[in-house]
């Protein structure tokens, strides 16, 4: 017999976990993040800080954050209220896991006898934590988490068998967990504002738009259920004719990277293995691929695409594109906040590479021009001995 996804979403978990650590934030708006600088993205946030239109999945550098009180996420710090959490719900519910940040998934095989008095203790194991949930109940993953965003906080939203596709035809395509910030923009300028009109593209529009995603988000569109597919994220970059300037690539390389990593996250993934392409103007291309290991940061990731980079570009024929396809997989929690924690060494080249990017999104990629440096020890600003 088939079972039943239940999804308990707490909107802002980390915030409100930030609040405990903090009392004296109690009483302000309230955000966690992570990153920094003009690649920084809204983690979680408090109900007046979300009636402000700072919400999950933005960018700080896009929102008017006067006011507000910017926290950066910490695994160490939010591992013990996952924790307490899963237990919490594991008390009534089976196989309850951490789905994304503050939505945690159970299922329940077999009938349904016993499951509603099952959920009852649950909401109150809940309340009695300190936390209000909003509950989705269906035979399907993707449908039961949205059916959590529409819920009301406190209550439950219940889709039964066979009736998935009439349910999520009239919601928001924003709606759907798998699409990110930017792939929703792109979505409402094509006219697709529902569930139900994304359901009527191609599967092949989507594939061309959104790589091996395309497919996945039809199905969960027309289903309600999210198919088992080795998630990537795909970009094609055309260069200008300046792009045998070093440094326009390592740019544009580093912009497109910086959107992979936090598109990814927003999803609640963490990246796997890097795979970089290189078309010259002559059309012939050179490949590569990376795995940074148990290192995750993104500096890291930034550091090994530079360095594939030059091993790639041995001809001295200008490219044309830049093609880059980001593996993920599913991670806990700790793993997605950790990649966006710097160790102190790469502190400094954090900020230099977001005032970078900061400049370059402002004037062009094509005004800023970087003259060839050599880093040796001792004074920077000494004046070089006369040969």
């Amino acid at each position: 017999m088939r079972g039943t996804y239940i999804i308990t979403r707490i909107p802002g978990f980390y915030a409100a976990l930030e609040k405990e650590l903090n009392p004296e934030l109690w009483n302000r708006p309230l955000a966690v993040s992570i990153g920094s600088g003009f690649r920084a993205v809204v983690l979680s946030s408090c109900e007046r800080a979300a009636r402000r239109g700072i919400l999950p999945g933005a960018r700080l550098g896009n929102l008017n954050i006067e006011g507000v009180e910017i926290v950066p996420a910490s695994a160490e710090k939010y591992a013990d209220g996952n924790e307490r959490m899963i237990k919490t719900l594991s008390l009534e519910l089976p196989d309850v896991r951490l789905l994304r940040p503050g939505v945690f998934a159970a299922f329940w095989e077999g009938g349904s006898n016993y499951l509603k008095n099952a959920l009852e203790r649950a909401f109150a194991n809940v309340e009695n934590a300190g936390q209000c949930a909003a509950w989705g109940l269906s035979r399907e993953l993707a449908s039961a988490e949205i059916a959590s965003l529409v819920a009301k906080l406190g209550a439950l939203v219940r889709i039964p068998e066979g009736e998935e596709r009439a349910f999520l035809q009239p919601l928001p395509v924003h709606l759907v967990p798998d699409l990110n910030p930017m792939q929703v923009a792109l979505l409402k300028e094509m006219g697709v504002h529902t569930i139900g009109e994304l359901s009527a593209i191609p599967g092949s529009a989507l594939r061309r738009m959104f790589g091996p995603e395309g497919p996945l988000l039809l199905e969960i569109a027309r289903t309600g259920k999210r198919p088992l597919l080795k998630p990537q994220w795909r970009v094609i970059r055309k260069l200008g004719e300046d792009a045998e300037d070093p440094a326009i690539l390592y740019g544009e390389l580093s912009h497109l990277l910086a959107e992979g990593i936090g598109n990814v996250h927003a999803l609640g993934q963490t990246p796997e293995r890097l795979i970089l392409t290189l078309i010259y103007a002559d059309r012939k291309r050179t490949t590569g691929q990376i795995k940074p290991g148990k290192n995750q940061h993104e500096g890291n990731w930034q550091k090994a695409a530079h360095q594939l980079a030059q091993e790639l570009w041995k001809r001295r024929v200008r490219i044309g594109e830049i093609r880059i396809s980001l593996t993920y997989k599913q991670a806990s929690a700790d793993h997605q906040l950790r990649l966006f924690e710097p160790p102190g060494s790469e502190a400094d080249n954090g900020r230099l590479s977001d005032a970078v990017l900061s400049i370059r999104k402002r004037w062009g990629t094509s005004t800023i021009r970087f003259a060839s440096a050599h880093f040796t020890r001792g004074n920077p600003f000494q004046t070089p001995a006369q040969p």
